[in-house]
């Protein structure tokens, strides 16, 4: 049986660990958890496009115009002299001896109107030759009667007074001719040709507009000329050793107009 005091300890006990309990730490209300966020939608990033790179360009190599204008005149050069060297052989000269010194690159044209008139075009950029060889394809029109197309050779100076050798080659009715002359002071001195004559030949070609081939070969004391591939003859030179080459024109009336065309010059004295 339950004493009244047992029960006073109960009591007093379970108020004791009530008080006990009641001077805890208070308990903190628990914040009821946040609410999820919605999950975010992931924005795929945008692809930046990487350019792709062009392929490098492999610049072009740049042209040595110089280098080609010189190859491609060491060519024709060759060709020339090949050519030129063909031609000499059918005048009975050998390509071994001397060199092409100047070779014409379009016709040159002399046209006269006056009476009594002249003119003369200098070759070869004014280069002075002693011993040598010139070709030229001579084509004359000429309304008068009397017209002469020639060479000048040997010349002192491109004047008209300077002293100098004239091949001829004459236009007239009837009278296809040649002759050399040697003149000073723009006045006759002497002519040279066989005979110290005007020579007469079938062998140049008279009529209007006709392509006559001439070839003059200066050699030391002594000139020979041809015309369309024959000899006419050999002229004696003592006085002119050396100087310039030109093309002459002259007419007694009427218009005139000497062509030369196809024209080169050998210089016998140049090294091969």
């Amino acid at each position: 049986m339950n004493s009244p005091l047992r029960r006073i300890r109960i009591c007093t006990q379970v108020v004791l660990l009530l008080a006990a309990a009641c001077t805890s730490a208070p308990i903190q209300p628990t914040e009821p958890p946040s609410p999820t966020p919605a999950p975010t939608e992931t924005t795929s990033p945008v692809a930046t496009e990487t350019p792709v790179p062009s392929p490098t360009d492999t610049p072009s190599p740049t042209p040595d115009h110089a280098a080609t204008t010189a190859a491609q005149e060491t060519e024709i050069s060759l060709t020339s002299v090949a050519d030129v060297g063909l031609q000499l052989e059918e005048y009975g000269y050998n390509a071994s001896a001397g060199n092409l010194a100047w070779r014409s690159e379009e016709p040159a044209s002399l046209t006269l109107t006056a009476y009594n008139s002249q003119d003369w075009i200098v070759a070869a950029d004014q280069a002075r030759f002693s011993d040598f060889i010139v070709k030229t394809d001579v084509t004359w029109k000429s309304t008068g009667g009397y017209a002469i197309c020639g060479i000048w050779f040997r010349a002192d100076s491109s004047e008209e007074d300077s002293a100098h050798y004239m091949f001829q080659t004459i236009r007239l009715s009837g009278f296809p001719s040649w002759d050399v002359e040697y003149w000073k002071f723009n006045e006759w001195q002497a002519t040279l040709s066989p005979g110290g004559n005007v020579i007469s030949t079938p062998h140049i070609d008279q009529e209007q507009g006709s392509t006559n081939t001439f070839v003059l070969a200066a050699e030391g004391n002594q000139v020979t000329l041809y015309a369309n591939g024959h000899r006419l003859g050999i002229a004696s030179i003592t006085t002119l050793s050396e100087g310039l080459v030109a093309f002459y024109a002259w007419q007694d009336s009427g218009e005139t107009t000497c062509t030369f065309g196809n024209a080169w010059i050998w210089d016998l004295t140049a090294a091969p």
